[in-house]
C-alpha cells in the first residue's frame, strides 16, 4: 500500500466547550510506529479516536486509504464482554457482521494463536470477569491483534501491566510494524514511547515532535 494509511489536514476537536485539538497536521504511513505522549486530558486519546475513525474532527479533514476492519484498537476500560470467555471475546472482530465468513475451526486456532502471543494461552476458556485487570488488558491487545490490522490504535496498552508484563507488550506491539502494521499508542509510559520510531507530543491543541 503506497502513501499514508490516515492524513489529518488542519484537524481540530472541541469537547464540552473546550478546544482539545486545533490545526493538527499528522500522516500514519504503512508499518510506522508513533507513540503520543503528554500530559492526561491533553487531547492524546480524542486524537487516537479521530485515526482510527471512531469520531471526526469538528475541523480540517481526515483522509484514510485503510477501511475500518482493517484497524485494531485497544481502548482504555478494554471494550470486552464480562460473560464471554477470553477466548470469546479475541475472536469478535473475525465474527464482525460484513466480515467475510471464517471457519469456526480457524477462528478459533487464531484465538489461541493471539492469546498465546499476550501470554495467556492458559486462560483462554475463563470468563474475562474473572480476570485481573491487568488480563483484561491483555485480552483486549490480543482481540485487537487477531484480525492482522493494518493499523493499530492503542490508548494506554501497558497501564494496567505490571513491569514483567508491560516490557513483554511493549515488545510485542513494537515488532508489529516489522509485520506490517502500523502502530499509533498514547501512554504514559516513557520506555515504551522510546521504542517508537517517532514520539509526539500532545499540549495545548498541538501536536509536535517531542
Amino acid at each position: 500500500m503506497s502513501g499514508p494509511l490516515v492524513r489529518l489536514r488542519g484537524a481540530g476537536a472541541r469537547r464540552a466547550g473546550r478546544t482539545v485539538l486545533a490545526g493538527v497536521d499528522l500522516e500514519v504511513a504503512p508499518a510506522a510506529s508513533l507513540a503520543l505522549v503528554g500530559p492526561s486530558g491533553s487531547g492524546k486519546s480524542t486524537l487516537l479516536a479521530l485515526l482510527a475513525g471512531l469520531e471526526a474532527p469538528d475541523t480540517g479533514s481526515v483522509e484514510r486509504t485503510v477501511p475500518a476492519e482493517a484497524v485494531g484498537l485497544v481502548l482504555q476500560g478494554h471494550g470486552l464482554v464480562s460473560l464471554l470467555t477470553a477466548a470469546e471475546n479475541v475472536a469478535l472482530p473475525l465474527q464482525a457482521p460484513g466480515r467475510p465468513r471464517t471457519a469456526r475451526a480457524e477462528v478459533r486456532r487464531r484465538a489461541l494463536e493471539a492469546l498465546e502471543q499476550v501470554g495467556l494461552a492458559a486462560v483462554a476458556g475463563s470468563l474475562v470477569e474473572a480476570l485481573s485487570g491487568g488480563q483484561q488488558q491483555r485480552v483486549a491487545i490480543a482481540r485487537a491483534l487477531i484480525a492482522r490490522p493494518a493499523l493499530l490504535v492503542a490508548d494506554e496498552p501497558t497501564a494496567a501491566l505490571d513491569a514483567d508484563n508491560r516490557r513483554h507488550v511493549a515488545d510485542l506491539l513494537l515488532a508489529l510494524p516489522a509485520a506490517g502494521t502500523a502502530v499509533v499508542l498514547a501512554t504514559h509510559d516513557r520506555t515504551l514511547a522510546a521504542l517508537a520510531d517517532r514520539v509526539l507530543r500532545v499540549d495545548g491543541g498541538a501536536v509536535r515532535e517531542d
